[in-house]
């Protein structure tokens, strides 16, 4: 369920800037989803280096600037076991 909408939202990611209009979630388990429209304005698109990990490319407004941030690392079955194991040691 929404709660309103922020309009004219400065996001600036890696010095690349580019104004939304944001819904406002009651409930939601990530402080901020950037969805469909930014992609759309921000022209992102996605890559993966040879290790697997998932990079963002996305454009400013007026398209002078560009940025490439890493999204995810890599996801495969035994990076995924690695990550739980640490963790999981590092609480006892």
């Amino acid at each position: 369920m929404f709660d309103g909408a922020c309009e004219d939202v400065e996001i600036d990611i890696g010095g690349v800037v580019n104004h939304q209009t944001l819904l406002v979630l009651n409930k939601s388990e990530h402080p901020l989803i950037l969805g469909a429209p930014f992609f759309h304005d921000a022209q992102v698109t996605f890559e993966y280096d040879d290790a697997g990990n998932q990079y963002a490319r996305l454009l400013s407004e007026d398209h002078e600037k560009v940025a490439t941030v890493r999204v995810c690392t890599p996801q495969s079955k035994r990076d995924r076991e690695r990550r739980t194991t640490t963790e999981t040691e590092g609480k006892e």
